[in-house]
């Protein structure tokens, strides 16, 4: 189980491995697309994202409590296994 954060930058695709980093605030880029072991956080350090096929998942997805979380999630399914 890994914990991938939101960076949203370029085209804003859930599946593009660039768009999620290891750390808040970007990190290096590239970490990984999360899956259904994954923790999915989102920040104020992201943008948009859209979920850019039928079907993506995640163990947990996380919206920061103490960030204001600025943008949306675009999906037909997104499923959350926790």
């Amino acid at each position: 189980m890994a914990t991938y954060y939101w960076r949203g930058t370029g085209n804003g695709n859930w599946g593009t491995v660039n768009n999620w980093s290891l750390t808040d605030g970007g990190g290096p880029a590239g970490a990984a697309v999360p899956t259904a072991t994954d923790n999915a956080i989102f920040t104020s350090n992201g943008g948009a994202c859209t979920v850019n096929t039928s079907t993506r998942v995640c163990k947990t997805l996380v919206f920061s409590k103490t960030q204001s979380v600025v943008g949306s999630i675009s999906t037909t399914t997104l499923t959350v296994t926790s």
